[in-house]
């Protein structure tokens, strides 16, 4: 008698196969995303990028100041009066959930992927 039958291995081959492609669309990237720039706590700007945008530079009235530039789905912070320079050292930000902050000019940025062809995440009752 044999261990392993032939429609045992198509069954999982299949279940593999299903599995891989599944986990696949999964990691595509998103379709756009959305950048949220926040100023002392609140928001000052909130924009959605996707792979098309052009290259912009955001210039923020803080002390110290701060500057953002960002090109397609990807945001940094380009220059900071900052002494260690560690937000523009943070280099780009880009995909589902990334940040980085200023803390001595207190700017938060936060990006978000939005997968627009997708449905709900979770239904909760």
């Amino acid at each position: 008698m044999k261990l392993i039958r032939k429609w045992d291995v198509v069954l999982i081959a299949v279940l593999l196969l299903i599995g891989g492609a599944w986990t696949a669309w999964r990691l595509l990237p998103p379709d756009s995303q959305t950048v949220t720039i926040y100023v002392n706590g609140q928001v000052w700007e909130q924009r959605i990028v996707d792979v098309n945008t052009l290259p912009y530079t955001i210039t923020l009235p803080v002390k110290p100041a701060v500057m953002l530039e960002g090109e397609g789905m990807k945001i940094w912070f380009a220059h900071a009066d900052c002494p260690n320079q560690l937000c523009v050292r943070a280099g780009a930000l880009g995909g589902m959930a990334n940040a980085a902050v200023c803390l001595p000019a207190r700017v938060a940025v936060i990006t978000e992927g939005v997968k627009h062809k997708a449905g709900l995440d979770a239904i909760t009752y």
